[in-house]
């Protein structure tokens, strides 16, 4: 039987107090189940052991007690929020032995074991995967810990001036890792998925050590307050910093899939430009951007994959020219923090809304998912392209959208069509909803409100007696001519090898407008032009229908070292902008040429052969020459360059 004392106020809220050693075991096989938090204070104990025990309700560990888990299963119920969690204070210890921890749900559905102070935390042989656990050592821990033959779902560790820990993990498996810094100084390199025969980490007293353990998801790193961080050589999936103008982040040589800049409050306004995908040789944030909350961001040899991941709480930010993953609104539940972003000339590839209150205004903007996460209540404005696959992703019943449609009526030579008639009614000969007219310049404006009840519906608008159907993903500005719109607008190819493999990157163009679109023939100009070329074109000559898109594929094989340029001209029947440049460059450079002199010789064979046997080279050493695109120097750049030098590569 399991030995427990519970308070007199159990008839309300269930919480053990262990004025002993208290020991769960198994009876007669059936699970062990306790409905309210655990509490260990002072020099009390607790073990679950050999058994199955159901824990709806969080485990606190505080001052010198222990908790120790032995060849048992440990299932947190979450029958209601944050209920879910062990938290380890002081100078308490929890012992992990055999055992699994889940919340017998989902991967949906996750618990926390959260680390605080100076306890101590030995994790052995156990599954901490399940259920998506997470093992969080906090900003002020500054105890020893140890986990051992283990998998870890994900594993959090925070830096600041108050902690100091020394963690050591050994033979385990980790499937995603996450850094946070607050008020930190260091330098990390070598980070990302794959196996860790020996990492190390040294700053201060900060003391973390990795040996054959394996990261096989992926890795974030945040800075959430003032910091100055530098990271080399890595593999992020995302990677970023609050909107603060106190964070100095520098990343070298490193591949990142999402850049996220978020944490933009009410206190502050900003205006970034150029937030692009692909290879920076050297960028900084702050030559693209100007404001009151703007990080020192600086980019070297660094990749960004996927695009950039922008939240706002409460501040007036305006973006172009950008290339986002995610376009975040929050107002992190101050419903008088009213969001003010403009966004224009820029891909999003979903817009979230989280608790927000906000005007959004675009401007030649894509939008391929829209989520309303959570309660929100946006006005939405502009000229907005939402592609032929653009979805509804999720919508939080209570959310409120107002979208205002502007409405821009043209003549085949591009005049304004004034006095047409508009008409709006739910159906076909349904109630008047809004009548107008077009003024001077073939322009007009309706609104819509959209909630739980209706977000999936569609509206007809009768144009001089032509009715379409209107949904809150119908692009605008809404007409009866073509509309022209290629994503991207312009192209960085990155470092791409002289007489090596050409790369090859897709154009989409799209009909965002309400008639057939008549595309010309696709044309490469410019200084460089000969460097880049169409490779696979099924859009010259052709027509596309609204809302639908067709590809060209161009490509980039440079015939010198150093920067190319061109442009991809699109001409089109688009009466407002009959013709798009899109803008490509490059830059050539020469695989090898470690020492960046230009050319591929023995010199860069005595570098790359000083890197394998671990000697510091006397010169400076550019991964611009990097052989097989892995960020580093190894034995197959020292093989290439040689055979290269030799004349047989």
């Amino acid at each position: 039987m399991a030995k427990r004392v519970v308070s007199a106020v159990s008839c309300i809220l269930f919480i053990i107090i262990a004025t002993a050693t208290i020991t769960v075991t198994p009876v007669l096989a059936d699970d062990e189940t306790h409905a309210g938090d655990i509490v260990l204070t002072g020099s009390q104990t607790m073990e679950i052991t050999g058994n199955v025990y159901t824990q709806t309700g969080n485990i606190y560990v505080q001052d010198q007690a222990q908790l120790s888990i032995t060849n048992a299963t440990l299932i947190f119920n979450q029958s209601y929020h944050e209920e879910f969690a062990i938290y380890v204070q002081n100078e308490a210890v929890l012992d992990i032995n055999n055992s699994t921890i889940t919340t017998g749900i989902s991967l949906n559905e996750n618990y926390e074991i959260k680390v605080w102070d100076t306890a101590n935390v030995s994790i052995t042989d156990s599954d901490l995967k399940i259920s998506a656990g997470y093992l969080l050592f906090m900003e002020n821990y500054s105890g020893e810990s140890s986990i051992l033959r283990t998998g870890v779902h994900n594993l959090s560790m925070a830096f600041s001036p108050y902690g100091g820990s020394t963690i050591s993990i050994s033979d385990s498996q980790i499937n995603t890792w996450g850094f946070r810094f607050s008020d930190f100084q260091g330098e990390f390199s070598n980070l990302g998925p794959g196996l860790k025969e020996s990492w190390h980490f040294q700053n201060g007293s900060y003391d973390i050590t990795l040996e054959n353990t394996t990261i096989e998801g992926d890795m974030g790193l945040h800075c959430d307050m003032p910091s100055d961080i530098t990271v080399r050589d890595s593999h992020f999936f995302q990677l970023g910093c609050q909107g603060l103008s106190t964070i100095s982040l520098r990343v070298i040589d490193s591949e990142i899939a999402q850049f996220c800049l978020h944490g933009f409050n009410n206190d502050c306004s900003g205006h970034l430009s150029e937030l692009k995908k692909g290879y920076h040789k050297s960028w900084k944030l702050r030559d693209h951007a100007d404001g009151s909350c703007i990080p020192d961001v600086i980019l070297e040899n660094t990749t960004i994959s996927d695009g950039w991941l922008v939240t706002s709480f409460g501040a007036t930010i305006a973006l172009e020219h950008s290339e986002l993953e995610r376009l975040g609104s929050y107002s992190c539940g101050n419903p008088t923090a009213d969001n003010e972003t403009s966004v224009s000339h820029s891909t999003v590839n979903e817009l979230i809304l989280y608790s927000s209150k906000a005007t959004l205004t675009f401007d030649d903007v894509s939008i391929t998912h829209f989520n309303a996460y959570l309660p929100s209540e946006v006005v939405i404005e502009g000229s907005i392209n939402f592609p032929g696959d653009s979805v509804i992703t999720n919508w939080t019943e209570s959310t409120t959208v107002r979208r205002i449609y502007p409405v821009h009526l043209l003549e085949t030579n591009g005049d304004g069509r004034s006095g047409l008639a508009l008409q709006l009614r739910k159906e076909d000969g349904g109630a008047l909803l809004w009548s107008g007219v077009t003024d001077s310049d073939g322009t007009a404006s309706f609104e819509i409100d959209f909630d739980g009840s209706n977000h999936d519906d569609s509206w007809r608008l009768a144009i001089d007696g032509t009715a379409r159907d209107i949904t809150l993903l119908s692009s605008t500005p809404i007409g009866t001519t073509p509309r022209l719109s290629v994503f991207p607008a312009q192209h960085s190819f990155g470092l791409v090898g002289c007489a090596g493999a050409p790369v090859v990157r897709t154009v989409t163009i799209y009909n965002a407008g309400y008639a057939d679109l008549a595309v010309g023939t696709l044309s490469i100009t410019g200084g460089n032009a000969g460097d880049f070329g169409i490779q696979s074109d099924l859009c010259s000559e052709q027509t596309i229908a609204p809302g639908e898109s067709k590809t060209v594929e161009v490509r980039f094989q440079p015939s010198l070292i150093g920067a190319r340029a061109a442009s991809l001209q699109v001409p089109s029947n688009d009466p407002q902008n009959p013709q798009v440049t899109v803008e490509l460059s490059g830059i050539g450079d020469l695989k090898g040429d470690f020492n960046n002199d230009g050319e591929v010789t023995l010199a860069d064979i005595i570098i790359s052969l000083q890197i394998v046997t671990g000697t510091t080279p006397q010169q400076p050493v550019s991964l611009a020459g990097d052989v097989n695109g892995d960020g580093k120097i190894g034995l197959e750049d020292t093989v290439y360059t040689m055979r290269g030098v030799a004349g047989v590569e």
